[in-house]
């Protein structure tokens, strides 16, 4: 192992410019391992288990001109949410998730035509673990004094303020895209991040308000957080509360339904989380894996050509420390010490510019991307992508160490006294 400092310390200092090209090779694939990993680790998540999400609307099929169709139903009430709350055993928290769509926020001279404007309420920024860039989230008090406030995301705040901070502004809403129709004032309470917060196919809410603001019900739609492993008993008791505690009291009002309207349940705007993460990371993992096999493969290069040369300016020496009664077996072991050594120094400056770089050039991807962009992910380097980056290359530094170590071991003593 001394032995092995020593050469590579010899060899920095007699090859400066071969040497630190020969690290950076190594340093580049040991980056290009812990940046892949992170990426991959961070879309796929911990195996921890955490509280599904649902989303939870109302509604029939309909069957017209042979296709089925999904006829949605605003039906749930203030009482049907209060018996959820109260009966349903598995759940964590429940909030209204309500919504407009196609409306038009004005300020100054500027007009925001906006996809979708959400109401909940304010256990939601606890329950998605919503990231408050500036400001604070409403309040249970603003429900109740029907506070005309809202909390805007920061691509919103970009559009309308610019660089500057919308909060304590009063901008005006319409519910109506394009006209001035009822039009009300809202006051910027808070500011908030893209992350974490779902998204479906009615787009990202770039505007959150109290859902008391948006009707007095029945409402479009609720979100619950169930209780870790508890997801399938959750359904059940909502499908059975749903059907027998409440639709039998609204039978009468339902007649110009072709059927009763059943549950439908998605996971925070998502079909499956779990499975969707883990697939789009194989596929991520397989892409950028064979960049990152690439450049582990040219630095195992740069290593057998760097001990190949170094063996061939040292048959002198092999010859010498062979005569003086070194068995192969040691020159064989030399020489893989001396492989393992330069791949470890290239290892630790990889993981150095993996700090450096990982954060960059993973979160500007996720941040472009938008297939991986709304799961609410931050790439971080963790302990298993730099043990594994660095026991793979250590491990190309054994093999890439035989066959000059083998090459060395056969020299003759004789042979290479006469030659040098």
């Amino acid at each position: 192992m001394i032995h092995g400092f020593k050469f590579a310390f010899k060899m920095i200092k007699k090859r400066p410019l071969r040497m630190s090209l020969t690290l950076l090779q190594v340093a580049a694939g040991v980056a290009s391992i812990i940046i892949v990993l992170s990426l991959v680790f961070a879309i796929i998540g911990d195996k921890t288990e955490e509280s599904p999400k649902l989303t939870i609307e109302a509604g029939v099929d309909v069957v017209k001109d042979n296709y089925v169709y999904m006829t949605r139903t605003n039906i749930f009430t203030d009482e049907l949410v209060s018996i959820f709350q109260n009966e349903v055993s598995y759940l964590e928290y429940l909030t209204v998730y309500d919504s407009r769509h196609k409306g038009m926020i004005e300020y100054d001279n500027l007009a925001y035509l906006y996809q979708r404007l959400l109401g909940v309420s304010p256990i939601y920024r606890e329950m998605i673990d919503l990231e408050m860039i500036e400001g604070d989230f409403f309040t249970q008090a603003d429900i109740d004094g029907q506070n005309k406030v809202l909390v805007i995301s920061q691509e919103a705040n970009k559009q309308l303020f610019g660089s500057e901070s919308g909060i304590g502004r009063t901008i005006r809403h319409s519910l109506r895209a394009h006209k001035s129709e009822g039009i009300e004032e809202w006051k910027i309470i808070g500011i908030y991040s893209r992350k974490n917060q779902p998204s479906d196919s009615r787009g990202f809410p770039h505007f959150i308000v109290p859902y008391s603001q948006l009707r007095g019900g029945p409402y479009q739609a609720l979100m619950v957080t169930i209780k870790p492993g508890k997801l399938a008993e959750a359904k059940r008791e909502l499908e059975m509360i749903f059907k027998h505690q409440f639709l039998e009291q609204i039978r009468d009002k339902l007649n110009d339904l072709p059927e009763m309207p059943g549950l439908l349940f998605s996971e925070a705007g998502i079909a499956n989380p779990a499975e969707t993460r883990k697939t789009i990371g194989k596929s991520y993992g397989f892409l950028f894996g064979a960049f990152a096999l690439v450049a582990v493969v040219v630095s195992s290069i740069g290593i057998l050509s760097m001990m190949l040369v170094s063996i061939a300016e040292r048959t002198r020496e092999v010859g010498l420390r062979r005569s003086l009664g070194a068995s192969r077996l040691q020159i064989l072991g030399q020489l893989l010490a001396e492989s393992v050594m330069l791949t470890f120094f290239g290892g630790v400056l990889g993981i150095g510019l993996s700090f450096i770089l990982v954060k960059p050039i993973t979160n500007d991807f996720i941040s472009n991307n938008s297939l991986i962009r709304n799961l609410g992910i931050e790439a971080q380097i963790s302990f298993y992508p730099i043990l594994i980056s660095l026991g793979s290359m250590i491990l190309i530094g054994l093999l890439a160490g035989l066959y000059p170590g083998f090459q060395a071991a056969q020299i003759l003593p004789v042979e290479a006294i006469r030659e040098n």
